[in-house]
């Protein structure tokens, strides 16, 4: 095998002991004059023989384009990108691509913005990131422990780059992607024991609540129960809560075993827990 390139230009030749496979790199781009658009057939030459059967290829114009398109998500969430590659007959992308992209919009990436391709991680420098894809088509950024991105339409640049042996010269081919940005969900929760009910009861009993929430998704307050144990507090299904908007009541069913028990309110991202002691 040799152990470097070799350039046939000038009707160069190449010396020494070969052994084993010699890869052929075609590089049209700085032949004087041009070849012509048609088939040709690679041959092989030594001093005391020759390649009689040949590697036929074709040489044409058709160049290589790229494209990326992106899914929207939240301010501070996840976003998948996918790249997509026509290769036409330029060989040079054949064994992969980087890509390096950067923001389309004035705010740049916001600062602890990563970018996963599987379980590798990058992170922009200087409002651009390079990402070495291989033969992968997809990744993500994330924006969950940012500031976040501002809701609206938003744009990612990309220079995609050919990796591998046939990259030679190629020029990086140019893409964007638009994607819409939506406000993460803002939720607010606090919980009162209503006048009338207390917080120690007995089995068949019912306490009332009050709760003064917000969720800009509109989602509904939901009641977890925990009975405490020697190990901590566990969960149990022995007790159980009916939610009408803002009023939630409590039912102590005839039967529960005495203890204390813990009311579990919840509301997106936010969780209100409330002590119960059931007597015998």
């Amino acid at each position: 095998m040799l152990d470097s390139f070799a350039s046939m230009g000038g009707n160069a030749n190449l010396s020494g002991t070969l052994n084993g496979d010699v890869t052929v790199v075609f590089d049209f781009g700085q032949a004087s004059p041009q070849l012509e658009l048609d088939k040709y057939s690679l041959r092989l030459r030594a001093d005391t023989s020759a390649d009689s059967t040949g590697a036929d290829f074709t040489l044409n114009n058709s160049v290589a384009t790229a494209s990326i398109s992106g899914v929207g998500g939240l301010s501070r969430g996840t976003h998948g990108f996918a790249v997509g590659l026509q290769l036409g007959s330029d060989t040079r992308f054949a064994n992969g691509t980087a890509v390096v992209l950067s923001s389309g919009d004035s705010e740049g990436f916001p600062e602890g913005t990563v970018f996963r391709v599987g379980e590798a991680e990058y992170y922009p420098v200087n409002g651009k990131v390079s990402i070495p894809l291989g033969s992968a088509t997809s990744f993500v950024m994330d924006t969950t422990n940012t500031t976040g991105l501002t809701s609206g339409e938003h744009t990612l640049s990309a220079q995609v780059l050919p990796t591998g042996a046939n990259a030679g010269n190629a020029a990086s081919l140019p893409a964007k992607a638009t994607y819409d940005v939506s406000e993460n969900p803002s939720y607010s929760l606090s919980v009162t024991l209503d006048a009338g009910s207390s917080r120690i009861v007995k089995p068949g009993s019912t306490l009332s609540f009050t709760a003064n929430c917000k969720a800009s998704d509109g989602e509904a307050i939901t009641v977890g129960t925990q009975k405490k144990t020697d190990a901590g507090y566990e969960d149990t299904v022995g007790l159980t809560a009916a939610v009408d908007t803002d009023k939630i009541t409590v039912t102590v069913p005839d039967g529960t075993s005495a203890g204390t028990y813990r009311l579990l309110f919840k509301l997106g991202d936010q969780e209100v827990p409330y002590n119960i002691i059931v007597e015998e």
